[in-house]
């Protein structure tokens, strides 16, 4: 009979490390919260008619009360950001996801790249997408959340390499200000961390002497 680490172990061969990660931070997080969120740096999950996510999980569950009974994970749709024009930038600098607004019109393929609220009390394992193994055999994977509720954000600062979604652009852009709710208390904390590290604000002609913003840059072009 297999054990549970043998059905686990495929899972593991290259991602090993991303795995464990990801194990610490679901145990470490186990009797404090309800849910753990895997996010990248570039990537925000945003409630579209709430401000907060506790409001928009109580918002899902008013809508089906059995919704945390049936699935592990509630998955934000994943829609791209793209940084068209960087020398346009309305907002500081360093505030990457307040200056850019144009996204695709279209949403990626349901299911693709999204981000989940996981449940702490019914997931017995997670990758960084959703639950991996539901708690109970009769419980799926994950829901996804309509677009009209929730949208992962996702920043990039052009098309992912051989990826389908480079077809998308011919479908064009929209302009998503959506995160203009949290334009205040979010450049108020960007200059408390400013403050705090003892940073300057640089401009774009002199943002590539600082070494922390062009490892961030470089990191997310080879994503």
């Amino acid at each position: 009979h297999k054990t549970f680490l043998d059905i686990l172990r495929p899972y593991f061969t290259s991602t090993c490390f991303w795995i464990n990660q990801f194990f610490f931070f679901f145990y470490r997080n186990l009797y404090s919260h309800r849910f753990v969120i895997p996010l990248d740096i570039d990537e925000v999950i945003v409630p579209v008619k709430d401000k907060k996510w506790t409001q928009l999980i109580k918002r899902i569950i008013s809508n089906d009360p059995k919704v945390l009974q049936k699935y592990a994970s509630l998955s934000a749709p994943n829609v791209f950001f793209f940084n068209l024009d960087s020398n346009n930038s309305v907002y500081r600098n360093n505030a990457l996801m307040l200056n850019n607004v144009q996204r695709l019109n279209t949403f990626s393929k349901p299911g693709l790249a999204v981000k989940s609220f996981i449940s702490v009390n019914t997931s017995l394992a997670i990758f960084n997408h959703y639950s991996l193994f539901p708690l109970y055999p009769k419980m799926k994977k994950n829901a996804l959340i309509h677009h009209s509720l929730a949208q992962l954000n996702h920043y990039r600062s052009n098309c992912p390499h051989r990826s389908k979604v480079c077809k998308q652009l011919t479908k064009g852009f929209k302009n998503d200000k959506i995160l203009k709710k949290y334009q205040s208390p979010l450049l108020a904390r960007i200059k408390k961390v400013e403050e705090s590290l003892n940073l300057t604000l640089l401009d774009n002609e002199s943002k590539s002497e600082w070494p922390l913003l062009q490892v961030v840059d470089n990191v997310c072009k080879s994503a």
